[in-house]
């Protein structure tokens, strides 16, 4: 799941080391080889991207290699991330490099000397021999910046929502989902429609703001009936939901361009008879069919109900791709999942949602065996 932000970042414009550790506050690792499996001091990563950018297509592949090097001057030894190996090919270019280690100089390639890299691109500023390269590259950087900026990214423990809010500028919503409120001042619409999901998928309470404090100030309040109380009170996965229905919504209600939605567990501490209208919440937004929405889920309602709605033909299968990661010994493998248009599945994990079947079993058999029932 936070793949895609480490490499969209070693492509940008906004990368200005080998290969980002930290992005936007989200970790990857203290040194880069925490990024190698096991950890190994002689491993390395391997990167294989495909772009499409302007009808133009792109192929990056990159190979990079922890090697220890000897500093002089502090004289020890340093573990250093090392672009071992670099090909290209667009703007009808092929280029293919390969590091050639030599004394005081490990970012030496065959045949093109001394390259400093900037994340996965090489900088080759503007002395490079290949000026219009240079030129083209420096393009992508700032083609892939303006993309990653359209990313939003919901990690899975998100803040839980305060009492007050004091009214601020719309922005991004972040990791944490602070930023949803905002969305929801400047946008009587989105209000609304927030409001109302509430209402219809979480037990009849409609989520709506009171000013405080004059007009500088709200509060998220929930309504049902006679009763109304501050969504602080409101269970926890209310709370957690609010920054992901905001920002589906926002979604499917104003066209903002191409965007990237990367979302976490979504389904976090909310009762388990509401995880299938999430599943409803990201088919409307792919419908619109202006970005992608990738879930990271471990709700069996949640992919029941978007099973549910291919096989009543009202969502096209083309708009869901469903994957599993396979952890094996030494390493893990992606592999999709295909929906027929009936709803049924090519293929399902061995003991993947099967513990409710398993402990319903398990119980009869023990009534039967006490003889009760």
């Amino acid at each position: 799941m936070r793949l895609p932000r480490l490499l969209l970042r070693a492509i940008s414009a906004r990368q200005h080391r080998k290969l980002p550790l930290i992005v936007d506050g989200l970790s990857y690792g203290r040194i880069f080889r925490e990024l190698i499996y096991n950890g190994y001091r002689d491993g390395g990563l391997r990167f294989s991207i495909s772009m499409e950018c302007d009808s133009t297509n792109f192929d990056l592949q990159v190979e990079m290699q922890n090697i220890r090097s000897q500093d002089k001057l502090l004289e020890y030894a340093q573990d250093i991330a090392v672009v071992s190996k670099w090909g290209f090919q667009g703007f009808s270019k092929r280029l293919e490099w390969s590091w050639e280690p030599q004394a005081d100089e490990i970012v030496a390639y065959k045949g093109v000397g001394r390259v400093p890299f900037r994340g996965l691109l090489p900088d080759l500023g503007r002395d490079w021999t290949d000026a219009e390269l240079s030129s083209q590259i420096s393009a992508l950087r700032e083609d892939v910046e303006e993309f990653e900026l359209r990313l939003e990214h919901l990690g899975p423990f998100r803040k839980g929502v305060r009492r007050v809010y004091e009214i601020g500028p719309v922005g991004p919503i972040d990791l944490l989902g602070e930023g949803a409120i905002n969305h929801l001042v400047h946008d009587p619409q989105l209000l609304a429609a927030v409001g109302a999901w509430y209402q219809q998928n979480l037990e009849g309470w409609r989520l709506s703001l009171g000013q405080t404090m004059g007009w500088e100030a709200v509060e998220p309040m929930l309504s049902r009936g006679n009763t109304t109380v501050n969504l602080v009170e409101g269970g926890e996965g209310m709370q957690y939901l609010l920054p992901v229905v905001v920002q589906q919504l926002g979604c499917q209600l104003r066209d903002r361009g191409p965007f990237l939605h990367l979302i976490e567990e979504p389904e976090l501490h909310l009762h388990a008879a509401a995880h299938a209208a999430l599943g409803d919440l990201f088919l409307d937004t792919a419908k619109t069919r202006r970005g992608q929405v990738i879930v990271e889920t471990h709700s069996e309602n949640l992919l029941l109900r978007i099973r549910r709605r291919i096989a009543e033909g009202v969502v096209d299968p083309d708009l869901v791709a469903v994957y599993w990661v396979e952890n094996q010994r030494d390493q893990s493998n992606v592999r999709r999942i295909e929906i027929m248009p009936d709803g049924e599945v090519d293929w399902w994990p061995e003991g993947v949602f099967s513990e409710g079947y398993k402990e319903v079993r398990a119980m009869r058999f023990a009534a039967r065996n006490r003889g009760v029932g």
